[in-house]
């Protein structure tokens, strides 16, 4: 037995032997990549890591490398390496403004143009009606890079949109200017469409040394195109922005330059906000102006009064889409009334509503929306190039596309629950007796008023007001800011007899 055992033993040892022979050392473990084979390929340069952040957190990426199997490596040694494409996750990499964009971004919207040479031309500040209600739905706001909407008179609003980047073949009803529109085509270098100014408007745009870039009737465009009326409704004109600018072409007043501005853009906010989901303007009970964020389309959508206790979607005839916007801002600016500029004769012949000159220069607060936050912020015109925003100090950063700025007076009240922010629009008194017209006077019914006497208004019709009072609304007027209107009184609509 003992034989058996060992004789096995003995003819096992060759083979032992042979195996020991043959086997490979233990590895030392190692961090490295097995060798890539040579190859003609050249590598690609050494970029630094990029810093990603996910919910505002930011990742590092390790240096230590993933081994990859051999074949997938000879696989990428026959081709080359393709180089990383950006994703939508990562946005914007870097700011836009005021001294970086691109030939073709726009900047007014921070946005790219399909064709840069759009943005070698004027821009335009375009007057469009929204008062009386019926002109609603307007044709262009959607379009427009920009809107302001600001207090007209007799407690309704009216718009002055924006053209630079964007085209339309039917913006309107196109209205009258008031004394905003001396301020808005300075800050852009651009030309002033509108339609049927009042005299004293009109005067104070012929001393602009720019008056000869104020596209209207009276300044003698009255054909189609570029003005187009579409009946004899006041409230029917629309234009063309290319048959605009084609105008400016053939009288060589276009520009052959872009637009320079101190405006910044980025898709993220630079700065900590509050969550609010709706901004409630209130010019007057009869005009009301409301946005409500949508945390889908992270924009916000217009609505309208269409009486003093609802609200309806606001919308764009020629898109037939609720008129929307990325940046809203709340612009507080003085607000002086104009009384050698009536604008809304009264039916006693001898008051009116005067205009309101919104003084947007030096300086003030305003009140910012973007991205569904809330930021207090300073608007700044220096003469630098349209408006500048800060915080503080530092720059404001807008989200790229339209910006709706929505002008109020100084004293204006607010107020924020929750996540509604409140305005309560305040401006001086602009109803009172026309200048050069003798009191007492004679009435249309021929009384006349005894010395110290109020002219009394005939029946039907409001008594013009007195010093520290507010005149109530009358049919197709509205009521003034200071004095809103009551039950009892009729819905704000602009008279078609003002300008």
């Amino acid at each position: 037995m003992k034989l058996t055992t060992f004789t096995r033993t003995l003819l096992m040892l060759p083979l032992l032997i042979l195996a020991a022979c043959t086997a490979a050392p233990e590895a030392e473990p190692t961090l490295l990549p097995p060798p890539v084979p040579a190859t003609s390929t050249p590598e690609p340069p050494t970029l630094p890591a990029p810093e990603i952040k996910v919910d505002g957190t930011e990742v590092v990426p390790t240096d230590a490398p993933t081994a990859a199997p051999t074949e997938a490596v000879s696989e990428a040694a026959e081709e080359p390496t393709p180089e990383p494409q950006p994703t939508e996750d990562l946005g914007m990499l870097e700011p836009y403004g005021p001294n970086n964009f691109p030939d073709n971004i726009n900047q007014l919207t921070g946005l790219e143009v399909a064709d840069p040479s759009m943005l070698q031309r004027r821009p335009l500040v375009i007057k469009i009606s929204h008062f009386p209600r019926y002109v609603r739905p307007q044709g262009g706001l959607q379009d427009a890079d920009m809107v302001f909407e600001h207090y007209s008179e007799g407690g309704t609003i009216r718009f002055s949109s924006i053209w630079y980047g964007q085209e339309s073949d039917r913006v309107g009803p196109i209205r009258s200017a008031r004394l905003i529109d001396l301020v808005l085509p300075e800050l852009l270098d651009g030309a002033l469409v509108t339609s049927g100014t009042s005299r004293g408007t009109l005067e104070r745009l012929w001393y602009k040394p720019w008056q000869d870039l104020v596209i209207a009737e009276a300044m003698g465009y009255d054909d189609c195109p570029p003005m187009c009326r579409e009946s004899e409704d006041t409230n029917s004109v629309f234009t063309d922005t290319n048959e605009i600018w084609n105008t400016l072409d053939s009288e060589d007043k276009n520009k052959t330059e872009p637009l320079e501005t101190q405006l910044r853009f980025f898709d993220k906010p630079n700065f900590p906000g509050l969550a609010i989901d709706k901004i409630r303007v209130t010019y007057s009970l009869e005009a009301i102006s409301e946005w409500t964020f949508n945390a889908v389309t992270q924009k916000y959508e217009h609505w309208v009064e269409v009486s003093q206790d609802e609200m309806t979607a606001h919308f764009d005839a020629n898109t037939n889409s609720q008129v929307t916007a990325d940046n809203v801002i709340i612009l507080f600016a003085p607000h002086v009334v104009d009384k050698t500029v009536p604008e809304d004769y009264a039916a006693d012949g001898v008051s009116a509503h005067f205009a309101t000159e919104i003084q947007l220069w030096g300086g003030g607060p305003a009140i910012a929306f973007r991205n569904g936050q809330a930021y207090t912020i300073d608007w700044v015109n220096d003469g630098s190039g349209f408006l500048t925003f800060n915080v503080e100090g530092e720059p404001y950063y807008l989200a790229p596309g339209k910006t709706w700025f929505m002008t109020v007076g100084l004293q204006s009240e607010q107020e924020q629950t929750g996540t509604d922010w409140l305005i309560r629009h305040r401006s001086p008194k602009d109803q009172g007796y026309l200048l050069g017209v003798e009191i007492p006077t004679v009435t249309p019914e021929g009384y006349v008023a005894p010395e110290g006497e109020v002219t009394p208004a005939p029946e039907g019709e409001a008594a013009p007001a007195t010093e520290g009072e507010a005149a109530p609304a009358t049919e197709g007027e509205a009521a003034p800011a200071e004095q809103p209107a009551t039950e009892e009184q009729p819905a704000a609509e602009e008279s078609s007899e003002g300008g």
